[in-house]
């Protein structure tokens, strides 16, 4: 087999594979062996039948064509791999094979492209690790008292703060509903409505309906006024919920406030990190790719638009002003964006040589599986092979970012002290200059004096030639 390179222009190659007389009699008759097996011939036992007699029962078009294909089956993968050319997409031109003689077939192939990922060294996160604030500690110690607030029936005024039942009234022929509602809860205009009222007291209410539509009027009574009483931040608040004490109460609070940050923080790096290596990053982006991408987009999308019971138009003229080459353009956009991002990460993953041991893998569907409330093998038999493996790719690729944004983190957390050294030392070069500055304003001021007894001698010489006068 011989394979030449016909053409090469970033993702698009064209290839044409020839193959020798002596291999394509060798398919004709791997191929003739298993048709006989196949096929039934009267007279013949199945695999016994001469080849003349086979090839005129089958038709010699139709094995002919069972041989290319079995040619292009057996050579086409090797071909690729023996260019180096990894196929998104590709279109065969052949003829049908014949016996003894040469055959050969023509590739236009769509690639993937070459992608050169820039160093990591070169990369600054520059997304700043937040820590928890003493005013959201205080938020979150204010909103725990809300919740363990013991409710006591009160019989005054509705303010802001309390928790209320009211009932809504209607006509004799419906039934009336009663509705808890926590004041402090809930819009403040709409709270004001009830703020001064009192239990039995009958009146109107005015709701707010989806935007195009009227607002709705309800009548309403209050049946139950409850204020809220808070207990005191101390340790007895704490060992009514099972803490030894406040500060461990507060301590783990702000544990938990400092996971979340710390949560919230990796992703928005890790989310700049895969910002920055996608914009240093530049390639062809396989057309395919991106088509099968907005398909997949349009399908979702359609599915959505049945499940709010809205037509396509509709959409249109409420998005987009009616313009289907814009939401068309948007399209492809994101597409484009989502392929670059899945290249670019797989890249970085096959670069690194990043893999998912079994026991992360299977701890990791352990974890998937408790989520949805089953068991391990069960989950897996529903998921089935191909999800399993796509899945493990996905962890795979997570895997690689992950590790590569804490290798750049832990690499600027090392440098900082020589940074802060770096720059203790420039502060004190810089004071250099300073000292000699000051010598020079000594020399100004030196020199002054000197003409101040310079002039001084001035003076006195004319009040000589006065007195000479």
């Amino acid at each position: 087999m011989e394979v030449k390179v016909l053409e090469k222009e970033n993702v698009n190659a064209k290839i044409k594979v020839d193959i020798p007389a002596k291999d394509v009699s060798a398919a004709y008759k791997t191929v003739l062996q298993s048709v006989a097996r196949q096929v039934k011939i009267a007279g013949f036992r199945p695999g016994r039948a001469p080849k003349g007699v086979l090839i005129k029962h089958v038709g010699e078009e139709i094995l002919n064509e069972e041989v290319k294909d079995y040619l292009i089956e057996k050579t086409l993968a090797k071909a690729l791999d023996k260019e180096g050319f990894v196929a998104v997409n590709f279109d065969i031109t052949a003829e049908a094979a014949t016996d003894n003689k040469d055959f050969s077939y023509e590739v236009k192939l769509e690639l993937y492209p070459d992608i050169s990922l820039p160093e990591l060294s070169e990369i600054i996160i520059d997304t700043p690790k937040e820590e928890v604030s003493p005013e959201e500690l205080t938020a979150t110690l204010e909103e725990l008292l809300e919740q363990n607030a013991i409710l006591v029936p009160v019989e005054r005024k509705i303010k802001a703060s309390d928790q209320i039942n009211i009932e809504i009234l209607r006509d004799e022929e419906s039934e009336n509903s009663s509705i808890p509602i926590d004041l402090s809860k809930v819009d403040k205009d709409f709270a004001k409505q009830f703020v001064g009222k009192k239990i039995d007291d009958e009146f109107e209410i005015k709701v707010d309906a989806p935007e195009g539509e009227e607002d709705i009027i309800l009548k309403v009574k209050v049946t139950d006024v409850k204020e809220k009483e808070l207990a005191k931040l101390d340790d007895d608040f704490a060992k009514d919920l099972g803490l030894e004490s406040f500060e461990e109460l507060e301590e783990n609070l702000r544990s938990n406030l400092q996971y979340r940050k710390d949560s919230d923080s990796f992703a928005a790096q890790r989310e700049e990190f895969i910002e920055k290596l996608m914009a240093d990053s530049d390639f062809e982006l396989p057309e395919s790719l991106v088509k099968r991408q907005e398909e997949n987009y349009l399908e979702k999308f359609r599915e959505d638009l049945v499940r709010e019971d809205m037509s396509f138009e509709d959409y249109l003229e409420e998005q987009y002003e009616g313009k289907a080459d814009k939401f068309y353009a948007e399209l492809k956009e994101n597409s484009q964006e989502k392929i670059k991002r899945d290249l670019v990460l797989e890249q970085l993953m096959t670069d690194r040589k990043t893999k998912l041991s079994n026991k992360e893998f299977e701890s990791q569907l352990a974890r998937t599986a408790a989520r949805y409330r089953q068991k391990v093998n069960a989950f897996k038999k529903e998921m089935g092979k191909d999800w399993l493996h796509n899945y493990r790719f996905m962890l795979e690729r997570d895997k690689a970012v992950n590790e590569a944004v804490m290798e750049i983190l832990e690499k600027q957390t090392a440098e900082e002290p020589k940074a802060k050294k770096a720059s203790k030392a420039k502060t004190t070069k810089a004071s250099k200059p300073k000292a000699s500055k000051t010598k020079e304003a000594k020399a100004k001021t030196t020199k002054p004096k000197a003409s101040k007894k310079t002039s001084s001698k001035k003076t006195t010489s004319k009040k000589t030639s006065k007195k000479e006068s």
